[in-house]
């Protein structure tokens, strides 16, 4: 089936809007009917609009075969109101939107890390140096590393030998801060540590300092070394984790080996700080380990999706 295409009318004069005509609506079916009401067959040129805020004219088109009807033009667009142009732009606001979900992605992501299931307690207890610093934040679109001079100190108690409750007193110079954590599940999950209250000590006077209040997870957990990821309850706080070495310094290899599975393990690398001078140093200055936090960090916009803290 074909059809003919008749030529587009053409405007031939104009006149104010008022009432409409029924030529106008059956000329131009459904869509028209809405304007029936506003331009009839001949409008008087006296006539006022009736609808300014829609039309403010009634256009007379004269098809191919001669036939004129009066059709409603609507008005030019009115340039926009000081108002509308102080509205932030809607990608503004989705950036925004984003990088507040961020901290909320990473907190989930972040209870929701494997933690090891099976450990003696025991073993782990006793001085550990925190020999690197890993601070889960995805508001950091790229890795960045730092050294630091300050070398703490984890110390690990048991408060028993069969018991679920351990302390863990951090020193850095004249600074403690004690945490009170328990063991929820001492059969399936010897390796989630939950925080019970506040923390006490000297670190805690400090004007800026926040109280933790989440889990402990302890990633990983051999003879020389233990990992410990910090999750707060609070979304609005990113994850963090420490990297605890037996020996005040520890094989660049084995640093690199457990950045490599906080990756595998979707927790972002924003900010390390190597602690302990010279503990990473192998790693601080590792070409391969910033190329692959670039090549992260670019592949993440891509995707367009926010890697948990």
């Amino acid at each position: 089936m074909f059809f003919k295409l008749s030529p587009a009318p053409t405007v031939t004069s104009r006149q104010p809007l008022a009432a409409a005509a029924a030529a106008a609506a059956a000329g131009l079916g459904g869509f028209s009917r809405s304007w029936a009401t506003h331009c009839p067959a001949t409008p008087p040129r006296s006539a006022q609009p009736s609808t300014a805020r829609q039309f403010h004219s009634c256009v007379q088109r004269t098809s191919a075969a001669g036939t004129s009807s009066w059709y409603p033009e609507r008005p030019p667009e009115a340039p926009p109101s000081p108002k509308a142009m102080a509205r932030p732009p809607l990608l503004l606001l989705l950036l925004v939107l984003l990088t507040a979900g961020c901290g909320v992605y990473a907190a989930h992501r972040c209870q929701d890390t494997h933690a090891q299931s099976q450990l003696d307690l025991n073993k782990v207890t006793g001085q550990w140096y925190v020999v690197e610093i890993v601070e889960h934040d995805p508001k950091v679109l790229e890795m960045s590393m730092i050294e630091q001079r300050k070398c703490p100190i984890v110390v690990l108690h048991r408060q028993n030998s069969t018991g679920s409750w351990l302390t863990l007193k951090w020193t850095e110079g004249r600074d403690v801060v004690v945490y009170n954590l328990n063991v929820t599940d001492m059969r399936r999950a010897l390796g989630r540590w939950q925080s019970v209250g506040k923390q006490e000590g000297s670190m805690t006077r400090r004007e800026n300092y926040q109280h933790f209040d989440g889990v402990v997870l302890v990633l990983k957990a051999v003879e020389d070394h233990m990992v410990l990821t910090f999750c707060d309850r609070n979304p609005e706080r990113s994850p963090y984790t420490l990297v605890l070495s037996r020996a005040q310094r520890m094989p660049g290899d084995d640093i690199d080996s457990i950045n490599n599975m906080m990756r595998f393990r979707e927790l972002y690398m924003g900010l390390v700080k190597s602690t302990c001078p010279g503990a990473a140093a192998a790693v601080a200055h590792s070409p391969a380990l910033l190329a692959v936090g670039a090549l992260a960090a670019v592949v993440r916009l891509l995707l367009g999706r926010a890697g948990p803290s």
